[in-house]
Parts: structure tokens; C-alpha cells; sequence
């Protein structure tokens, strides 16, 4: 190359230059041009390393903890979502398993502890709604009363509740009247 000389030296010697430098003797405790610049782009490569390994270390140290605890709010928000959402469809099992995700990481957080409790009440309430509608199928009408007003009791909103009630007791009444 016209503009860098030195690469034309180094790399690619004429071979009148090479016998003669073979020839010429090397001053004492200085390194030959080609050695030197070997030297020079191993110091670039060692200078270069050390920087990608001081990015990796503060990447690690610096932004890694702060991108992670940022994930791990974003999943334990999802997981206290996807309770409620499980909740409100009636999901009583599923949403005492995202409520329980979350105590893992969690433990002790009131609105999780609270969602468990109430998922647990309305499995035992549905159970025994369900056990009253298997005694007014099989007729029933009293085991079917008693175990719907324990639901009551319970749970006055209970959906549809009150309105089975009114019914059965107005068949027992009638019931009873005919006996």
C-alpha cells in the first residue's frame, strides 16, 4: 500500500529486504518490527477483552438484579390477576392455585390469604348447594331445606339460594298438608 508503508514491510518483505534484515543484527533489548507489532495487537486484543468483561461484570451486578426483580413483580401481579379473574368466573380451585403461587413468593400477603379463604368457603358452600339439589331430585324436600338454609346461613347472597328455599318450603307446606 503507498499510504502505509509498514504493512508492506511487515507482511510482505522483497526478498533482497528479508536476506538483508536476516543479516542485519538486532540491537539488544529491543524486539524486531514484526514481533513488536504482533505485541502491540495482542495489548489491543487483551485491552479489548477486558472490556467486554467489564461490561458482562456490571451487566450482571448493576442491570441483571433491577430487569429481574422488575419480572418477578410483573409475574406475582399476574398471578394475584389471574386469582381474581379465576374468582369472579367461579374457578374456586384454580384461583386458590394462583393465590397459592403467589404466598410462595409472598408469604403472608393478606389480599392472597384472603383469596384463598374465600375460594375454600365457596367450594364447601357449592358442596353442600349441590348435596341440596341431589335431595330435592331425589325428593328429599327437608334434608334438601335444611342443607340449603346451612348455605343461607352462611352466605345470604348465595346465588339462587332464597329463591330455592321459597320454593321447597312451599312444597313441604304442601306437603304437609296432604299428610
Amino acid at each position: 500500500s503507498p499510504g502505509m508503508p509498514w504493512i508492506t514491510d511487515t507482511w510482505a518483505p522483497s526478498s533482497a529486504e528479508a536476506k538483508s534484515k536476516e543479516r542485519a543484527p538486532v540491537p539488544h533489548g529491543q524486539p524486531a518490527r514484526g514481533l513488536r507489532d504482533v505485541l502491540l495487537l495482542l495489548l489491543v486484543l487483551v485491552a479489548a477483552l477486558a472490556g467486554v468483561a467489564f461490561f458482562i461484570v456490571s451487566y450482571n451486578v448493576m442491570v441483571r438484579p433491577v430487569k429481574e426483580a422488575s419480572e418477578t413483580q410483573v409475574a406475582l401481579q399476574s398471578l394475584l390477576q389471574t386469582g381474581q379473574r379465576r374468582l369472579e368466573a367461579g374457578d374456586w380451585a384454580g384461583a386458590r392455585d394462583s393465590f397459592e403461587a403467589f404466598l410462595q413468593a409472598m408469604p403472608g400477603d393478606p389480599t392472597a390469604q384472603a383469596g384463598i379463604d374465600f375460594s375454600r368457603q365457596r367450594e364447601v358452600l357449592d358442596g353442600q348447594y349441590a348435596g341440596a339439589l341431589a335431595a330435592e331430585d331425589a325428593g328429599d324436600w327437608q334434608g334438601a331445606l335444611r342443607a340449603l338454609e346451612a348455605v343461607q346461613s352462611q352466605d345470604p347472597a348465595y346465588p339462587g339460594v332464597a329463591e330455592r328455599i321459597a320454593k321447597l318450603q312451599d312444597r313441604v307446606a304442601t306437603e304437609a298438608t296432604w299428610q
